[in-house]
């Protein structure tokens, strides 16, 4: 029985034993069919809108606020949402010194929710708004809004 079930959960990943994967294959190979491709392609789409959609500024923005060194401020902001939902953040920051940019690459390091953090460049700022910056820096870092010590979902404890 249990080397009939290994032969059949073959191809299986992870979690998907048992009927689960027979299901998920079973489903897969029925949006595979050409009158179905359609209809598959769709869903995917959604999926993915869905998974952007998840994404969530507000949380960015507390996160940040909690590393942000002072007279240090963001001019702008792009989140990269990988296929596998993993987040990259680039960020252009006005400030006053390198010391504030390089502060907060240390501050993000340090944090729980930002990693593989960079200066990807740095320069004098072109001040034609008024904005008061003397150096602009752009910055990768890798982003997870949740850290594993963070429940997603609340609950009684």
């Amino acid at each position: 029985m249990n080397a009939d079930r290994q032969r059949a959960n073959k191809g299986c990943r992870g979690n998907e034993e048992g009927f689960g994967c027979h299901a998920s294959q079973s489903s897969e190979a029925l949006l595979n069919q050409p009158q179905n491709r359609e209809l598959r392609d769709q869903s995917r789409f959604l999926n993915e809108l869905f998974e952007r959609k998840a994404f969530s500024w507000t949380r960015v923005f507390e996160d940040l606020e909690q590393v942000m060194p002072a007279h240090l401020r963001v001019v702008s902001i792009h989140p990269n949402i990988s296929p596998d939902n993993s987040v990259t953040l680039k960020l252009v920051v006005g400030g006053d010194s390198q010391m504030q940019a390089l502060d907060l690459v240390r501050k993000m390091e340090d944090s729980q929710h930002f990693k593989q953090t960079r200066i990807i460049s740095e320069g004098e700022s072109v001040d034609n708004i008024g904005s008061g910056d003397r150096v602009r820096f752009e910055i990768e870092a890798a982003y997870t809004p949740f850290s594993q010590a963070q429940p997603v979902s609340g609950g009684m404890h």
